[in-house]
């Protein structure tokens, strides 16, 4: 996961340096380097401690609710957590799992200063999974009642 903090460190660095015609490929490789750590994880069973390295990553990283660096890669992140989520998401994941991969987005809303990301946290992450279908259909089937 080393890895990934220093993706996330260079991004932050280099974000407003970014010109506007190749911001399209920075969001794509975002949201390739979010399926594949979701992928990763998926694949080693959700452990509690890989898990909980992600989320302490995310939450002093790009999402820090107090930064006002980069809103930029913090509406992405928002923007695709699901349908990354959902591309991994075989055998579903504990509720346990779930808490800790929402977690940092969840401080995002309560902490952000800025309404335009608190606002996308409620409509491309809360209100989605407030549906039965989304949360229930990626459940691990012992949390499923």
């Amino acid at each position: 996961l080393l890895y990934v903090l220093t993706f996330y460190k260079t991004m932050e660095r280099e974000w407003s340096g970014i010109d506007r015609l190749r911001m399209n490929k920075f969001y794509n490789l975002m949201r390739c380097m979010q399926r594949e750590i979701y992928s990763f994880l998926g694949k080693r069973g959700w452990q509690a401690e890989e898990l909980a390295m992600f989320e302490g990553i995310l939450r002093s990283g790009p999402l820090l609710a107090t930064s006002l660096k980069a809103p930029g890669i913090q509406l992405h992140l928002v923007d695709v957590l699901l349908e990354e989520l959902s591309e991994v998401v075989q055998e579903g994941m504990t509720a346990a799992a779930w808490l800790r991969v929402l977690s940092p987005y969840l401080r995002l809303l309560a902490r952000s200063p800025d309404h335009a990301v608190s606002r996308r946290v409620l409509d491309r992450v809360l209100r989605p999974l407030a549906g039965p279908k989304w949360l229930r259909a990626c459940l691990h089937p012992a949390d499923r009642k």
